[in-house]
């Protein structure tokens, strides 16, 4: 176990991205910020941490939780990239892009996002000229995305994954 560990921490991770079910994208990186402005989440300036909802009734705040700023802006910078990559694969492309969803997740301790393209293609009536390949080669590698709340800004990317997925579950 201590060979793998050691493997691991010193392959490079783009190569460990590519282990696993999936094709990372081939286009450029895109680019998002998005500026958080939901009355539920607060900058606590004084602890440098966050305060959001985690339990919703009837669509309003139940329960909060609070967590140190760069820890929550890590996570909601994936998602906030993975509204770009939809957009992204949808411009480049000429034909409709139905059956193609997004998710979060990880990879080899490493957050990825999922661009879903959903199986079966026809029996769920999505185009059949928009091939596995041609989403690949349409999909940015990585998402830049900057998260601003409060005046404080986090910025990583985020890598892109395109997997098969079988009527929304993975393949």
């Amino acid at each position: 176990m201590t060979s793998l560990i050691g493997f691991v921490a010193v392959a490079k991770p783009n190569w460990l991205l590519e282990l696993g079910k999936g094709k990372r994208g081939k286009e450029e990186q895109v680019s998002v910020e998005k500026t958080i402005t939901d009355d539920a989440i607060t900058y606590l300036e004084k602890s440098d941490e966050v305060r959001y909802p985690i339990v919703y009734a009837g669509g309003e705040p139940q329960e909060y939780t609070t967590n140190k700023f760069k820890h929550w802006a890590k996570r909601k910078s994936a998602f906030v990239g993975s509204t770009a990559v939809l957009s992204a694969i949808e411009e480049r492309l000429t034909i409709p892009v139905d059956g193609i969803g997004k998710s979060v997740g990880s990879r080899l301790f490493h957050t990825v996002i999922f661009v879903e393209y959903i199986t079966p293609r026809e029996a769920n009536n999505y185009p059949p000229e928009l091939t596995f390949q041609k989403v690949v080669d349409v999909t940015p590698r990585s998402v830049e995305a900057t998260v601003v709340l409060a005046g404080e800004k986090y910025t990583r990317s985020v890598p892109v994954i395109v997997r098969k997925s079988n009527d929304g579950q993975p393949d």
